[in-house]
């Protein structure tokens, strides 16, 4: 049974391009070393990335698009949006919205459909997000231990890192949280002692700078990834795994900052959050879901939820905070479902995936790294509650790698569909089941 080459070169300098794009997006080295600034790095790379995939792709005449859900979908919800613009608040605000950030956002989600398209680059992304996930969650711990904080509403919260994806607290917990399923997955294939080590280090630097930002979609997100593999693991008849895991989050109770349960505590009791920040949300969340009822066809135009709510109820330029309704309200019913399709069919992708590589062991890696993909697939669903983010990359990026994802593993679902005859059939069902017996064990 073969699977897609790994150590091909096919479109490499287009994947290493994008790799480091994805660096200097997350860890901002031009924050860090401010002369790097004048030089545009993360459209450097990303255009690099372009430019090397044409060049690959265009004289062997390769497809420049992967068919899927995923990839029609997106290209129904741009198309979307641009046909309502004469129907915007704003029609130049909403031109200069996809121009600026939303196209920037597919470009990359396109890049990594066509790139990430083998096992090897899968394990590599997954190692690279995870190693970033280092300073990013070091920074928020930092900031906590060493009282840099500043007031948000009237409540203290710990200064993010410095990066156009994590510099709010709440942006910092999203991303941790969409990158610790990925981490769990390479931690679930055997490896080296120093590795795992590193890898489960990486797990609890991020699970504690996500409480120190003291952020309630944070909290609940991290509850959908746990409650996430507690059921993987019932399954598989490790229930042990969950409440140990459980059991040391009891324990470590007493170690939680001032206040933090009684913040929690305004996720049911919104009446007690001093902030007034429980009540505006769902106030801003309230008035978008009347507004997509009496439009639901055409909205206010992409980006404009700000000024919808600016009319409906306050002054203040806040977005709404939740992704499903930002689509609602700024492209109506019809763009919210090509959302819908798009993060419909990131799942079914990594389904696939999961159950085609299932028992083989030289996709070992790949079977458990789509369980986590699954895994902050089903983060960004819940964060995406909280989150005014329904543009930029944090979804397109995991939604990218389902995409190429589901390539890796296109020669074998080829095969699988291939008449056998009744001995290799019982032939292959003996080499599963002998497999799936020895791992067990």
């Amino acid at each position: 049974m073969s699977v897609v080459a790994d150590s091909g070169s096919e479109s490499s300098g287009a994947f290493t391009a994008l790799m480091v794009f994805t660096f200097i997006l997350l860890i901002s080295p031009q924050s860090i070393f401010p002369v790097l600034g004048k030089f545009r790095l993360a459209w450097l790379a990303g255009m690099t990335s372009v430019a090397l995939l044409l060049l690959d792709r265009l004289p062997r005449g390769r497809p420049l698009f992967t068919p899927g859900r995923e990839t029609w979908g997106a290209a129904g919800l741009v198309a979307w949006a641009v046909l309502t613009i004469p129907f915007s608040y704003w029609p130049g605000g909403s031109f200069s919205l996809i121009t600026q950030i939303y196209s920037k956002t597919l470009i990359i989600f396109w890049l990594l459909s066509l790139t990430v398209n083998t096992q090897q680059r899968v394990v590599r992304v997954a190692w690279a997000l995870s190693l970033m996930a280092i300073p990013i969650a070091y920074t928020g711990v930092s900031n906590y231990m060493s009282g840099n904080i500043t007031a948000q509403g009237g409540l203290q919260r710990i200064v993010g890192y410095e990066g156009a994806l994590t510099e709010n607290p709440n942006d910092l917990a999203l991303m941790l949280n969409l990158i610790i399923p990925l981490t769990v997955g390479l931690l679930s294939v055997p490896r080296r002692f120093f590795a795992r080590l590193m890898l489960l280090a990486v797990l609890f630097l991020s699970v504690a700078a996500i409480v120190y930002t003291r952020s309630r979609g944070g909290f609940l997100t991290s509850v959908a990834v746990f409650l996430f593999y507690a059921w993987k693991l019932s399954r598989r008849g490790k229930g042990g795994w969950p409440i140990a895991i459980l059991l040391l989050a009891l324990v470590c109770v007493p170690l939680l900052p001032e206040g933090y349960l009684s913040r929690i505590n305004t996720i049911t009791n919104m009446e007690e959050d001093e902030t007034g920040s429980a009540q505006g949300r769902w106030a801003t969340m309230t008035a978008g879901t009347d507004y997509v009822i009496q439009h639901p066809l055409v909205g206010a135009g992409i980006g404009m939820n700000s000024l919808v709510m600016n009319d409906l109820v306050a002054q203040t330029w806040h977005e709404v905070h939740n992704v499903y309704l930002q689509y609602g309200v700024d492209l109506g019913v019809p763009g919210l479902l090509l959302f819908l399709m798009i993060m419909a069919g990131s799942f079914r992708s990594t389904i696939v995936v999961c159950r085609r590589s299932a028992g083989l062991p030289e996709l070992g890696a790949l079977f458990h790294l789509s369980e986590g993909l699954q895994g902050s697939l089903v983060a960004f669903a819940v964060g995406g509650f909280f989150s005014p983010v329904a543009y930029n990359f944090y979804f397109y990026y995991l939604a990218g790698i389902a995409t190429g994802m589901r390539q890796a593993i296109g020669s074998v679902g080829a095969e699988a569909e291939e008449p056998m005859s009744p001995d290799i059939r019982g032939e292959q069902r003996l080499t599963r089941s002998s497999f799936q017996h020895l791992t067990s064990r």
